[in-house]
């Protein structure tokens, strides 16, 4: 049988199952980091949700509401005359908020309820998550409750709440 560098060399098989063996190894550690890489998102989606919570809670001490009567209620990108608790900057709501401080394809939601007549007594924020298996909640929400849960889907029109 021929063998690659005489006596004491591999054969050309024992090579190539060789370099087999090792394109599997690197699959594999491939998949593995790949799957750190969208947990390590996830933790940060969940502690900057979590921080929009403490945000609301400093915006509402000082203002006594979470935005004023007429605030855009369905928006993280609020107008900046809007006065909206998303825009605060002095929370710096208006940072935590924003999709480009998020991974990429994060979709960050934001509900209050302000409307006509009132000033918002309630707020829910909702991110999406990369690493949920299909057919799992894939959302992280924080709302004016005290929640920080995974949801399904994100927060409908309207709502305030995580459930």
């Amino acid at each position: 049988m021929e063998t690659l560098g005489g006596k004491r060399g591999f054969t050309l098989i024992e090579l190539l199952v060789v370099i087999a063996i090792i394109g599997i190894l690197a699959s594999v550690v491939l998949a593995a980091l790949n799957n750190s890489q969208k947990k390590a998102n996830d933790a940060k989606v969940k502690l900057q949700i979590e921080q929009i919570r403490t945000a609301a809670q400093l915006y509402y001490t000082q203002y006594n509401h979470y935005s004023p009567e007429d605030a855009d209620d369905d928006s993280c990108d609020a107008p900046a005359n809007d006065d909206s608790m998303f825009d605060d900057v002095t929370s710096n709501m208006d940072s935590l908020v924003d999709e480009d401080n998020y991974p990429p394809g994060t979709e960050v939601t934001c509900h209050h309820d302000a409307d006509n007549d009132d000033d918002a007594i309630a707020f829910a924020v909702s991110a999406t998550l990369s690493s949920s298996a299909p057919n799992d909640a894939d959302n992280w929400c924080v709302d004016s409750t005290g929640a920080s849960m995974a949801i399904a889907s994100p927060l409908g029109n309207n709502d305030v709440t995580c459930n």
